[in-house]
């Protein structure tokens, strides 16, 4: 075992998404705002599924976080499904528990639909983040599938468990064949990752695209005998402008068993 690598912290990773719902009118404005944080969070970075559009992000004060003026979008998030899946701030945003951030989103060239997805780690963990000791020299790959359940119903509601596992598990990302799903995940503790239902992309790394495994900006730990529980809801995916609905998928944890 190496003596000069670092123990690697572990925690619960928080996602806060923002629908836009562009209407693919070039020259509209739309408000795309978080629900409330469950828990005090420091944002530390973002995702979208837009390439063109521009943007403001703003606090309930409509005062500018990051700009003063609209700036494309692609300055303040990752685009899902490229290289750059999460654009890492320079400095987190403290976000405290119960506030929500909004955007003021400007459509350019047509684009329909649309989320932010802001990504944050917990306050509460920030001085007592529970640390693995030199993980990768400590047990072997494994891959957990999490079957979606989903049977072709637009807008069907799922719930898988992981099953319990024997040993301890550190997830470390993941991959998934679903196309625009919407998820939400429980943790082992009963703590929700994320205060509403999040497209997968932005816990997964989405099928077909230059990143396919979505490492996430801190492994999970999760302990032996425990389980995660995932929420799924089938909101269809437009093929030859028709919706959808998705007829099965899986979500695919990239996972590490510890001796």
């Amino acid at each position: 075992m190496s003596e000069n690598r670092k123990p690697t912290p572990t925690g619960t990773v928080y996602y806060m998404p923002a629908p836009i719902g562009l209407t693919g009118v070039n020259g509209e404005t739309q408000i795309a705002t978080t629900k409330d944080a469950n828990e005090s969070v420091n944002i530390i970075g973002g995702m979208c599924d837009l390439n063109y559009s521009f943007g403001k992000v703003t606090d309930l004060r409509s005062v500018g976080l990051w700009s003063d003026d609209q700036v494309p979008l692609l300055t303040m998030f990752g685009m899902s499904g490229s290289a750059r899946p999460l654009l890492y701030y320079k400095r987190p945003l403290p976000l405290m528990a119960g506030a929500r951030l909004r955007a003021e989103v400007l459509n350019l060239t047509g684009e329909t639909g649309g989320h932010l997805v802001y990504v944050g780690l917990l306050q509460s963990e920030a001085k007592n983040v529970p640390a693995l000791l030199n993980p990768q020299d400590n047990g072997e790959m494994y891959i957990i599938p999490v079957n979606s359940k989903f049977s072709g119903v637009l807008n069907q509601r799922t719930t898988t468990e992981t099953n319990p596992e024997d040993r301890d598990v550190v997830v470390w990302g993941a991959f998934t064949n679903l196309g625009e799903a919407l998820i939400r995940i429980t943790g082992a503790d009963g703590r929700q990752w994320m205060n509403d239902p999040t497209p997968v992309w932005a816990v997964c790394g989405k099928r077909f695209g230059v990143t396919p495994i979505l490492y996430w900006p801190r492994p999970y730990a999760l302990p032996r005998q425990r389980t995660l529980k995932f929420e799924f809801l089938n909101v269809g995916e437009l093929q030859a402008g028709v919706l959808t609905p998705e007829a099965s998928g899986q979500i695919y944890l990239i996972a590490q068993k510890l001796k």
